[in-house]
């Protein structure tokens, strides 16, 4: 410990980031501070003392930092580090890569897509959103009234989408560059919730409409606008634009509520999950509930109401100051409620963060008894010390090379999730080749930005399986674990080793495999017997 805080005298007065590295250089944690020297200090002095601090000093056995040009450019630092390293001994927000942002790129003519955290550069980014559900209902909905491209590059004729009025085809000149941005302005709008002018717009189109009796037209106005009023929820007596932050804390676990609400309307509720959240007080879980957020917010609110401040309140008071300019938008006041609809609704959020984590927790006992015996076997196979939460399995089936279709199962917290299975028919590859087959799925799914990203990949096959994957991985420059089930002798191949793994019979780890490899032949099959007597049928 002593030489730990030798250098402490080296270490600037200004502010910055720090790390506490074990003796291998892996972070434990990181933090922010105004003052680096003084901050350190203070653990040398012991004035920063809980049981997680404790044990995280046990095994520091270096300190680094950065500097910083500002406090609040520190706190950003933090917060994007933290979700980089994921430290130990850090507060995280649990499952952040599956939230999805909604994003408008910046094109001449803009496509509009549903996107995850590792894909949100380039264009005004809507959300987070947790629910994927909600997002593309709500885009399906916005689509059917005001038509948008999806495309990544414009092609050179209309596609399937002009034809069926979910575009207006601006590949070809059949919008002008104006009445689009006309129309992307609108679906902004709506997105915010902002949708109030719109509906009014539309009831007047269709009044106009009834009168010089347009029946027809007046009717599929009438549908749009009903729509739009669906999309969103009841209307709340509260001033306007405002976002309610609820916290509840357990002892290992933490969850943020919020509720939104714009143009006195509720639009939508969001529960985010923290864990390693026993040594953080409540108004640093909305510290971090509130950086985490408002990160990539194309709007902010009129107020942020909750029962306290957030930590550290000035800086992140000049956060949202700087988020507020950023965005050419009036800063956010904090409103403390204590009582009336406020509070209420406030009351309602913490028993929805309640609800959270306890529903967690019961999902996590099950999956520890699944799996709690198995953890050396999934170091083993993906690198990773427990079941991952979410694993994606693929399987090809066709005699021949004919009629070859692919299938993706996924379990989540070791059971299926049916609602996420997909199906593939092959497009590229013809004659009997499997590994190109299950390249091509690969590469078609891994296109679908907007589905959540697994934390394994598992191929049902061996080697040549294997090598054609982890070729497209290299390329694509792709991160996931990953590994293939041989059926014959149960063996696990993974990439970098000659070697297959070979894992007791009676490992839960690989049950779950099995389960998982036998449940996407079971669909895979299925789908090309479909597919198969489909065709013998047109020959009839």
């Amino acid at each position: 410990m002593p030489s730990l805080f030798n250098n402490l005298k080296h270490i600037p007065r200004s502010p910055g980031v720090y790390f506490f590295k074990d003796a291998k250089g892996k972070i434990l944690y990181i933090g922010k501070a105004k003052d680096l020297q003084k901050r350190i200090s203070q653990y040398k002095q012991g004035r920063i003392v809980s049981p997680q601090t404790d044990i995280m000093l046990s095994k520091a056995a270096k300190i680094d930092f950065l500097v910083a040009s500002s406090e609040v450019e520190s706190l950003v630092w933090e917060n994007n580090l933290i979700k980089e390293h994921q430290p130990k001994y850090n507060i995280r927000l649990r499952d952040d890569k599956d939230y999805l942002y909604i994003k408008i790129s910046d094109e001449p003519f803009p496509k509009i897509t549903a996107e995850h955290r590792a894909n949100l550069s380039g264009g005004e980014l809507i959300g987070p959103f947790t629910s994927s559900e909600y997002v593309q209902t709500t885009l399906k909905t916005i689509r059917k009234i005001f038509p948008y491209r999806t495309c990544n590059t414009l092609p050179k004729k209309p596609c399937l989408y002009f034809f069926i009025k979910l575009c207006p085809a601006p590949c070809v000149g059949k919008i002008l560059q104006s009445d689009y941005a006309e129309t992307i302005q609108k679906i902004r709008q709506i997105i915010l919730g902002k949708d109030k002018k719109i509906i009014g717009e539309l009831k007047a189109q269709m009044r106009d409409e009834s009168s010089i009796q347009n029946y027809e037209k007046a009717a599929a106005l009438r549908n749009q606008w009903q729509a739009l009023e669906h999309v969103y929820g009841r209307n709340i007596a509260t001033t306007g634009d405002e976002d309610f932050f609820s916290i509840a804390k357990t002892e290992s676990y933490a969850a943020a509520h919020l509720f939104i609400i714009r143009d006195k309307k509720m639009i939508r509720s969001e529960t985010f999950l923290f864990d390693r959240a026993k040594d953080y007080s409540e108004g640093e879980i909305l510290q971090s509930a509130i950086l985490n957020f408002y990160e990539h917010a194309a709007s902010l609110p009129k107020n942020i109401i909750a029962l306290r401040l957030p930590a550290n309140f000035d800086l992140t008071l000049k956060w949202l100051k700087a988020k507020a300019e950023k965005l050419e938008v009036p800063a956010p006041k904090f409103i403390i409620a204590k009582r009336g609809l406020k509070a209420r609704l406030l009351k309602t959020g913490q028993r929805n963060a309640l609800e959270k984590i306890s529903w967690h927790k019961i999902s996590q006992t099950s999956v520890q008894k699944q799996a709690g015996q198995s953890a050396d076997d999934w170091q083993k196979i993906s690198n990773l010390s427990t079941l991952p939460r979410r694993i994606e399995c693929y399987d090809i089936s066709n005699i021949q090379g004919t009629d070859a279709v692919g299938s993706m199962v996924v379990f989540e917290n070791g059971r299926p999730k049916k609602s996420d299975y997909r199906r593939f028919i092959i497009k590229t590859i013809f004659g009997a080749n499997d590994p190109a087959m299950m390249e091509e799925v690969i590469s078609r799914r891994l296109n679908h930005k907007e589905w959540p990203m697994p934390d394994l990949i598992l191929l049902d096959g061996g080697l040549p399986q294997l090598s054609a994957v982890f070729r497209l991985f290299k390329e694509k420059n792709i991160k996931i674990p990953l590994a293939a089930l041989a059926k014959k002798e149960e063996e696990i191949y993974i990439p970098h080793q000659l070697q297959p793994i070979r894992l007791p019979k009676n490992s839960p780890a690989l049950h779950i495999l099995q389960a998982i490899r036998d449940e996407a032949h079971r669909f895979a099959i299925a789908h090309y017997r479909q597919r198969h007597r489909k065709k013998i049928i047109n020959k009839l």
